[in-house]
């Protein structure tokens, strides 16, 4: 099951998103991305009931970056995600050498959905994809300190990016909360909020991205503890926690 957790305002989606196409006519962070992590694997018997008015299938691997792009370390689950999306199955995954562009359609609606490799060789070419998706899904296995840590060195540099911006649209999803050892949405939130605000003091001084000669932006307020809820991130940052493997 997924859950957005207790972190404040409620989910700008509607109540009981069932009509994906109606959670999809929604422009807000949580308009795009929750109608494409928790309202698509909520709903997957509904879509895959739905043979008439729906349609799954690979986009051309050369086409422009204008859905959701998955992202996050290796084993975080995003394949899970994509193949349950596309087909409700589970399968034995290996990690991803290249991005895997997809799209779901929905009566009138067509989701792009790119999984992209969790490799940090591959770091620099997330950036050509992310910068003109309509929302970046940061999936990280809840069960793992490591994973988190790992999530939070990628998150830094989606976040100082130049091409964040408050338009930007990102939602941190913790996988796998199913698990013994998973840690719920919130406490994600606190290791991340202190990850990052020790990445912004280290890494001041070097000015550049992973994207290369680009400057960074500056992350958080002069004196003051990094914060999700005070807005010290150039966009708004959603949390939602979920299991891939369960379908929801």
């Amino acid at each position: 099951h997924i859950h957005g957790g207790d972190l404040g305002p409620p989910p700008r989606f509607p109540r009981g998103a069932m009509d994906i196409s109606a959670v999809l006519g929604n422009t807000g962070v949580v308009g795009v991305l929750v109608a494409v992590v928790v309202v698509l694997l909520a709903t997957l018997l509904l879509i895959r009931q739905s043979a008439g008015s729906s349609s799954l299938g690979v986009a051309k691997a050369k086409e422009r970056v204008d859905g959701v792009v998955l992202v996050g370390p290796s084993g975080g689950g995003k394949t899970v995600i994509t193949q349950q999306l596309l087909c409700g199955a589970v399968p034995a995954t290996v990690p991803s050498m290249v991005p895997d562009f997809r799209r779901v359609k929905v009566a009138s609606k067509s989701i792009q959905i790119v999984d992209f490799p969790g490799h940090d060789r591959m770091r620099r070419s997330m950036f050509e994809h992310v910068k003109t998706a309509k929302a970046v899904v940061v999936v990280v296995d809840a069960s793992g300190l490591k994973q988190v840590k790992q999530a939070a060195d990628l998150l830094f540099d989606l976040l100082t990016s130049p091409h964040s911006t408050r338009d930007s649209q990102v939602l941190v999803f913790c996988n796998k909360n199913d698990t013994p050892d998973a840690k719920p949405a919130e406490r994600v939130k606190l290791i991340l909020q202190k990850e990052l605000e020790t990445m912004r003091k280290t890494r001041s001084s070097i000015g550049q991205t992973e994207e290369g000669a680009e400057q960074r932006q500056p992350l958080g307020k002069d004196g003051k503890p990094f914060r999700f809820d005070d807005g010290d991130a150039p966009c708004e940052v959603s949390f939602a926690s979920g299991s891939a493997m369960k379908g929801g």
